[in-house]
């Protein structure tokens, strides 16, 4: 079910719709902003657009790591369960 969630990133307000529980809206308004931070902390003049593209493509690297991660286990998982089903199958 759709429901709006408000979130605060930088000061700044945002109403967000979305089928997520608010808490995981909530935490992963909290990590994109601590990671804005962290960045804005580094740079003399920060530019808040390539700090936020920056961010974004850190996090787009981090869920493609995962998902490769999560495909190689499934994978394993698969060639398990068809060992199994071979060798113990009645």
């Amino acid at each position: 079910m759709r429901k709006k969630i408000k979130i605060s990133l930088l000061g700044k307000s945002y109403s967000i719709v979305t089928d997520q529980e608010a808490e995981t809206i909530e935490r992963a308004a909290r990590l994109v902003e601590k990671m804005i931070k962290e960045k804005m902390e580094k740079m003399v003049l920060p530019d808040t657009e390539k700090i936020a593209l920056v961010v974004a493509l850190e996090l787009a690297t981090d869920l493609e790591l995962s998902n490769q991660k999560l495909d190689a286990w499934e994978n394993k998982l698969e060639r398990l369960s068809a060992t199994i089903d071979k060798n113990f199958s009645v």
